[in-house]
């Protein structure tokens, strides 16, 4: 190699931010969403089984369409 010519061990590319945060943004929004839904879920079948041990019901099959009703109305009532 001659002399006075050096290898540059490390390369600067320019990043743009723009477009950077929107990537980052939309990757939180995802798992945001991800997150919500499990939240949700959760909580619906937590109140499944509560509701199926205060009325000593073997299973909470019978209750998931009249809970899911009223969350379904109270939702569209609530947020309009």
């Amino acid at each position: 190699m001659p002399k006075g010519k050096s290898i540059p061990l490390i390369r600067w590319r320019s990043i743009e931010l723009g477009t950077l945060f929107q990537r980052v943004e939309a990757f939180i929004d995802i798992v945001w969403m991800v997150a919500l839904f499990v939240k949700i879920t959760v909580c619906f079948l937590s109140a499944q089984v509560c509701l199926s041990h205060l009325s000593r019901s073997g299973d909470y099959y019978s209750f998931l369409f009249p809970t899911g009703l009223l969350v379904w109305t109270m939702s569209c009532h609530l947020a309009p």
